[in-house]
């Protein structure tokens, strides 16, 4: 038992960004949507401005943060000409966020977060990845520690003719293994474990 993964130890202002979750959706056009949980720590509440980019299309979105609480913003946008992200052609992109006070325009924290444009659905008996019909071939890799070596792990899963994994949460560092597995190109499916 014990700590399977990396551990980190942030410093952050008063308000700052806690979470980031980016959906993409391909059908009916390209889009980016992130979900940035913004958390104010103070007893009154914060205007802030909150600024998006990705590969040069900027965004924004005012808000009002409530006093020690926590708040989703919404920022995205259209996305037209997007290299989707598949097994073949793991097109990468980063979400570059920036927070900033409302009062006094001072920045106060800034995050990135990296995504590939995709959309997963299923349609009767079918899987498809961005409207089109995917076969996943998957297996349960066992990836070392380490980035570099994750990646090179699954570069060799891949070879073998697998172009999905499932993983599970208490496999280790997740984070670390679906980050590779989005370089190299492999769908990663994360589920829990039961311990007895």
């Amino acid at each position: 038992r014990g700590i399977r993964g990396p551990v980190q130890i942030e410093f952050v202002e008063s308000v700052f960004i806690s979470d980031v979750f980016v959906k993409t959706t391909v059908a009916g056009g390209t889009r980016l949507e992130a979900e940035v949980t913004i958390t104010n720590t103070t007893d009154t509440a914060a205007p802030i401005v909150l600024t998006g980019e990705v590969d040069g299309v900027k965004m924004s979105e005012r808000a009002d943060i409530p006093a020690a609480a926590a708040r989703i913003v919404r920022i995205g946008g259209a996305f037209p000409t997007a290299r989707l992200w598949t097994p073949d052609t793991p097109n990468l992109y980063n979400l570059d966020l920036r927070l900033v006070r409302g009062e006094d325009g001072a920045a106060v924290d800034a995050y990135r977060q990296r995504f590939g444009f995709r959309q997963f659905s299923i349609r009767g008996h079918r899987f498809y990845l961005n409207g089109i019909p995917f076969m996943a071939r998957s297996g349960w890799p066992l990836v070392g520690k380490g980035h570099e070596q994750a990646v090179e792990y699954l570069r060799q899963f891949k070879k073998r003719g697998f172009n999905a994994m499932r993983i599970f949460v208490g496999q280790g560092a997740v984070a670390e293994i679906v980050d590779a597995a989005d370089e190299v190109g492999v769908l990663s499916m994360v589920g829990g474990c039961t311990e007895n």
